[in-house]
């Protein structure tokens, strides 16, 4: 997952302390910076600097996900068809990584990874990792339509949940949620980072500076979930892990 911040420094203080992430921080001839953030010494997201007149400023801050496809350029070509928009052109750095954003049709932000040498986050699903994805957005049935012909995803509802919810699956197996939103906020991909202790990494984003929306509302099969925002305003769920 990725996020851009127009102040590195709080972002890498916030999230070496709520998550004890380790960081490397990569400057630009330009005056720009990407850091990538480490758990047990293995890539689990990045920050790329933001000035206030670049495009992207414009967009909502938060963390983006990315799924991995066989081609970036075929499936941007395919979501644009579909009627994403894109952000910018594909990053591409031969024999490591491809890479490419795009806005969905409900107004949210994915991303897509075509793996070289380098193949993206190297922990998933553990405690200070990403450990789950879900789609909030005002149309569902919208938002399944597009991901089924995009990524070949289905869609099971879940039956007795305390919101309207449902699973994306792909031959059989869940990847990621789709919630309907009725907020204002904008429809977002929530990346989840798993967390041992819940209450205590919910004080601690408080601590170091963040804010901390209500707990969301449980859903059967998902563990104790809260949207918190870190001082710059990205927005990023925790997830009370399972190990």
């Amino acid at each position: 997952m990725e996020s851009g911040s127009a102040n590195g420094e709080l972002t890498r203080r916030f999230y070496e302390g709520l998550l004890d992430w380790g960081t490397e921080v990569h400057a630009f001839p330009d005056g720009g910076s990407y850091t990538r953030f480490l758990l047990r010494g293995l890539p689990v997201a990045g920050v790329f600097s933001v000035e206030a007149d670049d495009d992207l400023a414009r967009l909502p801050t938060q963390w983006w996900p990315f799924v991995s496809v066989t081609s970036v350029d075929a499936t941007l070509e395919r979501a644009i068809a579909l009627g994403a928009t894109p952000l910018g052109e594909v990053v591409k750095v031969p024999g490591e990584f491809a890479a490419a954003e795009f806005i969905d049709p409900s107004g949210a932000v994915c991303g897509v990874w075509q793996a070289g040498a380098h193949t993206g986050a190297q922990s998933i699903g553990e405690a200070g990792a990403l450990s789950w994805t879900d789609l909030s957005a005002p149309d569902p049935a919208g938002a399944v339509a597009f991901y089924e012909e995009l990524f070949g995803w289905g869609h099971a509802p879940v039956e007795a949940s305390a919101e309207s919810y449902g699973f994306f699956t792909l031959d059989g197996a869940v990847v990621g949620g789709l919630s309907r939103s009725d907020l204002p906020a904008a429809p977002w991909w929530r990346p989840h980072v798993g967390v041992n202790d819940f209450d205590t990494a919910v004080a601690s984003a408080l601590e170091f500076g963040g804010d901390v929306g209500a707990e969301v509302p449980h859903v059967a099969g998902l563990a104790r979930r809260a949207m918190v925002t870190d001082p710059n305003g990205i927005r990023l769920m925790l997830i009370e892990s399972k190990t």
